[in-house]
């Protein structure tokens, strides 16, 4: 089985994990780019940006479409792990200009459903369980057969708890 471990920051986290949603949200990205690594009910995880490198929780993939601020706004709300519409355009703004990535309308939104959010004391120590390499800056592809075997094991007792 495919999984994707995804670098997300302290605020998207956070700020969802204390919303606690039920219903699906955009983990958004600066990119059109399509994201193709996983099929829809593959199991999509947030790693914090180090030095907190723990998995922290996730979500069911369903798809991945492309919206503007106003569009992701309407649809997600603060589901999109920001607490206005305002604070997600000055967050996928400074991203785009720390990656020199210009100011397009568009983005990516990687819609998760079922997401979840686990208490600190459940998080997962990536560099325990697989070699996580420092230039990695938006995910990786793991699979439970080979390379992610035991981050999986280590996962999947928090996902039965």
């Amino acid at each position: 089985m495919k999984y994707y471990v995804a670098v997300t920051t302290d605020a998207f986290y956070f700020q969802l994990r204390d919303d606690n949603p039920k219903q699906p949200i955009n983990f958004w990205r600066p990119t059109t780019r399509a994201f193709r690594a996983l099929a829809p009910g593959d199991l999509f995880l947030f790693k914090l940006h180090s030095p907190r490198d723990y998995v922290v929780g996730g979500g069911t993939f369903s798809e991945f479409r492309i919206h503007t601020a106003a569009q992701a706004w309407k649809e997600f709300g603060s589901r999109n792990g920001a607490r206005s519409e305002t604070e997600l355009i000055e967050r996928l703004g400074e991203l785009r200009d720390r990656h020199n990535m210009g100011r397009a309308a568009e983005f990516g939104c990687i819609i998760l459903e079922r997401p979840f959010f686990w208490r600190d004391t459940d998080w997962v120590p990536i560099h325990d369980y697989c070699q996580w390499m420092p230039s990695i800056v938006q995910g990786k592809t793991f699979d439970t057969n080979t390379n992610g075997a035991q981050l999986w094991e280590a996962v999947n007792k928090r996902l039965q708890k």
